[in-house]
């Protein structure tokens, strides 16, 4: 499994960058290269004083003209202490091409959906791996800034590299800002405004979706319908891994003071699975690698779907009839007045496809299987 890097993010005190000139340089960089119809990406080397070595900006005259290239071809050679800022999470490409130059630091502020989970072969080889440079996801409003120039140009077809995907699968806080009628018309203008007009125009746009940012962690996320054993499993897949466990039922207790049922009782099913997204979320933002499991309708929920994007999702499955055996008469999920057979055949084929595009393990729970062998094949799969 490739390594994991120290994404602890900070915010930055002004949308002006002036604490941070390096990061100014790279969104100068970025807004230029977004004002010539390029993607939007700049980024800047610069040493261990903080002077600028290097700089790039993407464009899309060629296909491998990406800013953090553009910007570390020009070193005239490896120097320890430098550093590397990019407005927009590197891909792998940029990420192998920063360890092979021996930058120290790699610091960047949105993120690219569309690498995601993708390991980095360079990593089987001990000497690169000794060059790993340390890393830093920025947060706030730079993050929203920086993703969402390349993710506002990747809606026209002639910049399309994959980026219609990353635009589908990008945070929805973020999709919705990049169709905001009055950031439509600050991008728009872009050839006739500066950065700093820019910024003006959009700070409070980019405020309101500072909720956006790079997880810091990728959670373990147990999924799968009522009685797969997601509590069961998750419990013993923590203590074996040494993490926290998180049970979105509780959570969603914890939080509302009331019960699934109760909660349905009281405010509808609509409520109900609205609170249920909420407490996974939540949970998705903590600080610390957890074993999560979740509540089974909330991979119906388009919004968790897209943050299990950037997290390890282990899918809990077995037939409806298996399931609907375990189920007794003082299970705490509402039922909605169906036998357990009727529902559960529902909601395996409409959830089904969801769970499987998501997971990125499949561990068969049914009649052949014991949960001490569940727990065996998700921790060994969890350590790689």
């Amino acid at each position: 499994m490739s390594r994991q890097p120290d994404r602890g993010a900070y915010r930055l005190s002004t949308m002006l960058f002036d604490d941070d000139p390096i990061l100014r340089r790279a969104f100068e960089l970025a807004w230029d290269s977004f004002r010539a119809g390029d993607p939007g990406v700049g980024a800047v080397v610069a040493d261990d004083r903080g002077e600028v070595l290097t700089e790039g900006r993407a464009s899309v005259g060629a296909r491998l003209a990406h800013a953090e290239l553009e910007a570390l071809q020009r070193l005239p050679g490896a120097l320890d202490g430098s550093r590397l800022t990019t407005t927009l999470e590197p891909c792998p490409m940029c990420r192998a091409a920063a360890v092979l130059s021996e930058v120290s630091e790699l610091r960047f502020a949105g993120a690219d959906a569309r690498w995601d989970g993708v390991e980095l072969v360079v990593e089987h080889n001990d000497h690169v791996r000794d060059r790993w440079p340390a890393e830093r996801a920025l947060g706030g409003e730079a993050a929203v800034l920086g993703s969402l120039l390349p993710l506002f140009r990747a809606r026209w077809p002639r910049t399309d590299h994959g980026t219609i995907a990353a635009h589908r699968r990008a945070a929805p806080a973020l999709v919705a800002l990049s169709e905001d009628p009055e950031v439509v018309a600050v991008l728009d203008d872009a050839a006739a405004i500066d950065l700093d007009e820019a910024v003006a125009r959009l700070a409070p746009r980019l405020t309101d979706a500072v909720a956006f940012r790079v997880p810091r962690v990728r959670h373990l996320v147990v999924m799968g319908l009522m009685s797969t054993g997601k509590t069961t499993v998750g419990v013993q897949v923590a203590a074996e891994l040494g993490l926290a466990f998180v049970d979105n039922d509780a959570q969603l207790a914890a939080r509302f003071d009331a019960t699934a049922k109760e909660i349905e009782a009281a405010h509808g099913q609509d409520e109900l699975h609205r609170r249920e997204a909420l407490a996974l979320l939540s949970a998705l933002e903590r600080d610390e690698r957890t074993v999560i499991a979740a509540a089974g309708w909330v991979i119906e929920d388009p919004t968790v779907r897209d943050a299990l994007t950037n997290h390890d999702v282990v899918w809990l499955d077995a037939t409806p009839a298996e399931l609907a055996a375990r189920i007794d008469e003082g299970e705490h999920r509402p039922r909605r007045g169906r036998s357990p057979l009727e529902m559960l055949r529902d909601q395996h084929d409409r959830r089904a496809p969801w769970f499987r595009r998501a997971a990125s393990l499949r561990v068969d729970t049914g009649a052949s299987s014991s949960p001490a062998e569940d727990v065996t094949r998700v921790v060994g799969w969890a350590r790689g």
